[in-house]
């Protein structure tokens, strides 16, 4: 994986809020760091240089330098500052990107003020080599006496990073956070699995497959997309062939991939097919039972909202009919994903709660919430003439465990890959583009949980009279009812997040 990959992924992946910076210290050395903290955190994604957002990199003070960015000893003439103060950097509607905070703002002033030295050149890490990770993984499968354990322990490995001197502590570090978080979101049990390092240097990762409720076909389905499945045996080292033989002895010899790398499985389980292959398909009972459509390959199962919502024992329309606390909404012009009218909704389920996004064509003129607030359409509908149509959809659901889980689903609620950009889009291209893919481009959204929406439009102006202005009320909860709600749902989120990524 390429560094500017991987700044990607650990920066969507992970977190609940990483710890502010400090105050200013007097220590040169220590305030330097500091500073190149603050820069890594907020600016890093978009500048590091040509081919990003400036030809300046923030992960060099001599470039800000000499594009004008900073002067040094002047903070006050400095652009980096003046952007920094205003609040302006990152940009304010890009509101899924954390903001700086005043010891944030202090830290670069003092930076600045104190000559703009240059950032510390990281210390190469001793390199670890094929031979050591595959002697750690045998002793680790050595050291548990019940066989039925070891054939269940799977390993994910980030040597590699370890070995590339391009990658920070820092970013080593977020990497291990993006990994327990990456297989605990593909988790349909109610216990948290904490990765267990086997090694020193804290590079190599066991995972029980069973205590996260994946099966065999839970992890062939990885082994089928890992691209680097080769087998040690085969390299010119006898050394190597034996620890390979051993270690699949030990692991009763059934699975032969049992060591891959974790920065391609965060990255790469986070997406369409294999989050929807590891999180739907191999864990619904009802699609696990249904046969495979050739026709469909991004949803060969032929996944609906219904499948889901069954599931999660949701009876969203029934809800609905209900309103007040069975189903509660708002619905809003402005949305951070898409430029037209959005409506999100709360269900409750055994697990905590159940959110949908209903999104629209810029072109439907059943889009206007004022106008139509009371759909979607459903059979029986007691005010169909007032149901707006809805063309997509993004579900927010509480796992077992505490975090969240995502599914896209089209106009006609059969689960997608990606959001239409006429629809949705993501400014941030966690993605790569500014497609929102289901999966990465919604942790990377949600990476606190819940978002408080916009205010609510519909109940004070929905355009409806009578029994159907009573719905409305009923629907769309007065303001706060709805915030508090979102409030919990978010704390029940961080509160699993917080041991998994410390």
């Amino acid at each position: 994986m390429l560094p500017h990959q991987l700044d990607r992924l650990v920066l969507t992946l992970l977190l609940s809020a990483l710890v502010p910076a400090g105050p200013a210290a007097a220590d040169d050395a220590k305030l330097t760091a500091q500073a190149g903290h603050v820069l890594q955190r907020y600016c890093v994604r978009c500048h590091q240089g040509p081919g990003s957002a400036a030809a300046f990199d923030v992960r060099s003070a001599e470039s800000m330098i000499d594009e004008g960015v900073v002067v040094a000893d002047d903070a006050e003439n400095s652009l980096l500052w003046e952007l920094t103060h205003r609040g302006t950097m990152p940009p304010r509607a890009q509101l899924q990107l954390p903001r700086p905070t005043p010891e944030d703002a202090q830290a670069i002033t003092d930076w600045i003020n104190g000559g703009a030295p240059e950032f510390a050149t990281v210390e190469p890490r001793p390199f670890i080599s094929l031979q050591t990770s595959l002697q750690a993984v045998h002793d680790d499968l050595k050291s548990i006496r019940d066989p039925r354990v070891r054939g269940r322990l799977r390993y994910f490995s980030l040597v590699e990073l370890n070995n590339n001197p391009n990658v920070s502590d820092e970013r080593l570090r977020l990497a291990r956070a993006a990994l327990a978080k990456a297989v605990n979101s593909l988790s349909w049990q109610r216990e948290l699995v904490v990765p267990r390092a086997v090694d020193e240097a804290q590079t190599l990762y066991a995972v029980d497959i069973d205590r996260l409720g994946w099966t065999r076909d839970h992890w062939r389905a990885i082994r089928v997309k890992y691209p680097y499945a080769i087998g040690f045996g085969n390299l010119p080292s006898e050394t190597l062939a034996d620890l390979q033989t051993d270690i699949l002895r030990l692991a009763d010899n059934r699975e032969p991939l049992y060591l891959i790398r974790a920065d391609w499985f965060i990255s790469t389980a986070t997406r369409p097919g294999l989050y929807h292959t590891l999180l739907f398909d191999l864990a619904l009972p009802e699609l696990r039972q249904r046969s495979a459509d050739a026709k469909q390959p991004a949803n060969p199962q032929q996944m609906t909202v219904g499948d889901l919502e069954r599931f999660l024992q949701v009876d969203a329309i029934a809800n609905i009919r209900r309103g007040e606390d069975r189903a509660m909404r708002a619905g809003f012009t402005p949305s951070g994903v898409s430029g037209q009218n959005r409506l999100v909704e709360r269900h409750a389920t055994g697990y905590g709660a159940y959110w949908k996004s209903y999104d629209f064509l810029g072109a439907n003129r059943r889009a206007i919430l004022s106008q139509f607030p009371l759909g979607p359409v459903f059979p029986g509908h007691p005010f169909p003439q007032l149901a707006f149509h809805h063309d997509g959809g993004e579900m927010i659901f509480h796992l077992p465990n505490g975090l969240q889980g995502y599914l896209l689903v089209d106009g006609q609620d059969n689960r997608i890959d990606a959001g239409p950009i006429d629809v949705v889009s993501d400014d941030l291209k966690t993605s790569g583009t500014p497609e929102i893919v289901n999966g990465l481009s919604c942790i990377a959204c949600h990476k606190h949980g819940m978002i408080d929406p916009p205010t609510d439009e519909i109940r004070s102006f929905a355009q409806v009279f009578g029994s159907a202005r009573e719905q409305v009320q009923r629907l769309y909860p007065p303001s706060g009812e709805l915030e508090r709600k979102i409030a919990a749902d978010r704390r029940q989120f961080l509160a699993a997040l917080e041991p998994l990524v410390g």
